[in-house]
C-alpha cells in the first residue's frame, strides 16, 4: 500500500524527529512521522512550556555545536515567523568545583574563555546585589551569561510540525512501533496497525530508543530521568 511506504520514515513526533523529518523532506525524499501519543503530549522529552538555551559547557564540543546552531534557530524562526529562541541571560553559580548534571562551573568557563565567549563572573555577593537572591552561602560564586534564555518548546513543535507538512512530511499519530526488522533492501516498520516499509529509518523516540535499538545488537544504555524545574519572581 503506498500509504505503508515512504522513502524514510522517522519513529517519533518530538522536536528531533520532526526537525530530521523535515530536513529530509527538503533534500526531495518521501517522509513519514510515525508517532506514538499525538504531537505535542506531554510523555516524552519534548514536554513541557520551555528549555534552558545556553553556550556554557563544560565540554567545548557541546559550546561550539550550540554557536553552530544559533543561526539555524534564527533561519527557523524567519520561516515560522515568530521567536523561538528568547535570550533572557543565563545565570550559573554554586560551588567551584562540584560537578553536576549541568556541568561543573569553572570548566565551563574556562570553555567560554577559549571560544571568547563574553560573560561576568561574580561572588555570593555580586549575584545578592544584580539578581535580588539573599543570604547566598559565601563559598558560592558564578556567571552571568547575557546571551543564554529560554526556548519555547510549544512553539517550536508547531513551527517544526507546520514547515514540515508544508515540506511534504507525512504524520500519523496514535500510531507505537514495536519492532525494527532491517535486510538488505530496506527496514520493515512493525506497528500495531500493520506494517510500513522504508528504505531506511530514523530513531527518535527518547525514552523508547532502546526498546527498538536493543534486538537489533545496538541498543544505547539510555538512563532515563525526570527533569524538574522551579520558576521563581524576582524581588
Amino acid at each position: 500500500m503506498p500509504e505503508r511506504h515512504a522513502d524514510v520514515l522517522v519513529v517519533g513526533g518530538g522536536a528531533i524527529g520532526l526537525a530530521a523529518a523535515r530536513e529530509v523532506a527538503r533534500r526531495g525524499r518521501s517522509v513519514c512521522v510515525l508517532e506514538r501519543f499525538a504531537l505535542g503530549h506531554e510523555r516524552g522529552g519534548s514536554a513541557g512550556w520551555e528549555r534552558q538555551w545556553r553556550i556554557q559547557y563544560s565540554q567545548e564540543r557541546w559550546a561550539r555545536l550550540a554557536l553552530e546552531t544559533l543561526p539555524l534557530w534564527r533561519q527557523l524562526e524567519a520561516e515560522a515567523e515568530r521567536p523561538l529562541v528568547h535570550a533572557r541571560g543565563s545565570l550559573w553559580f554554586g560551588q567551584v568545583g562540584v560537578a553536576t548534571s549541568e556541568g561543573e562551573l569553572a570548566l565551563a568557563a574556562a570553555v567560554l574563555d577559549a571560544l571568547e565567549v563574553p560573560y561576568d563572573w561574580l561572588t555570593a555577593l555580586e549575584i545578592e546585589r544584580r539578581f535580588g537572591f539573599a543570604a547566598l552561602p559565601r563559598d558560592h560564586e558564578g556567571f552571568h551569561q547575557a546571551d543564554g534564555g529560554v526556548i519555547d518548546v510549544r512553539a517550536t513543535l508547531e513551527a517544526l510540525a507546520a514547515l514540515g507538512v508544508r515540506s511534504g512530511v507525512r504524520v500519523v499519530e496514535h500510531l507505537a512501533v514495536h519492532a525494527l526488522e532491517p535486510d538488505g533492501a530496506g527496514v520493515t516498520v512493525r506497528t500495531a496497525r500493520g506494517d510500513f516499509r522504508a528504505e531506511s529509518v530514523i530513531v527518535a523516540c527518547g525514552a523508547f530508543t532502546d526498546a527498538l535499538l536493543a534486538p537489533l545488537g545496538c541498543g544505547l544504555g539510555l538512563r532515563v530521568f525526570r527533569m524538574a524545574s522551579a520558576h521563581f519572581a524576582r524581588r
